[in-house]
């Protein structure tokens, strides 16, 4: 499958999937600065060890980025997100960029 092939990350379009990830398991909802704030964070722990550039199957390093992202969150005293929602909202963001390259 070429690049022009993939649908492009929509930032709205992860927030309302992740919202229904929730959802779906009887979690509260959040607000797209809150399930972004967690996004950006993954992607710093997928940029500080490789995982981009690499074979790496993301989903088996699900653990590690639940914990580096927790880490991240609990700095921000503004953050609302629920460290028990933080691997479903982690698998749900991985589960979306899935759907991308369908």
């Amino acid at each position: 499958m070429s690049n022009e092939e993939f649908k492009e990350f929509d930032e709205n379009e992860a927030v309302d999937f992740i919202n229904n990830a929730l959802a779906a398991e009887g979690r509260q909802q959040y607000d797209g600065d809150d399930l972004l704030l967690i996004i950006d964070a993954m992607y710093d722990y997928f940029e500080e060890n490789d995982s981009f550039d690499s074979d790496v199957d993301l989903e088996d390093d699900v653990d590690n980025v639940v914990a580096y992202v927790v880490k991240a969150i609990s700095k921000d005293a503004d953050n609302k997100v629920a460290k028990d929602d933080v691997k479903t909202i982690v698998v749900a963001e991985m589960e979306y960029e899935d759907t991308l390259n369908d």
